[in-house]
């Protein structure tokens, strides 16, 4: 299902968005993070947080601990946990 951002923004999403039941979550497809994400892309993967409340981006397998950190960092600051 390709879908697009809101109504006339004209920013198509590259990946697929399933609702779970219920009335929070969404499991998203067809993405690599294992490459930086550029900004419109976080845009839409926190538009998709802020409406599903809880997103699992599936098919992540393949990343190594680095390029989790490298994702993470992306949305803010991290803080180890010892």
């Amino acid at each position: 299902m390709t879908a697009v951002l809101g109504e006339g923004t004209g920013l198509s999403k590259p990946y697929e968005v399933v609702k779970q039941a219920g009335s929070c979550g969404a499991i998203i497809t067809g993405l690599d993070l294992r490459k930086p994400i550029s900004d419109e892309l976080y845009e839409l993967l926190h538009a998709e947080l802020l409406e599903h409340l809880v997103i699992c981006i599936r098919g992540q397998r393949e990343m190594s601990p680095d390029d989790q950190v490298a994702f993470a960092s992306q949305w803010g600051v991290i803080e180890p946990h010892l």
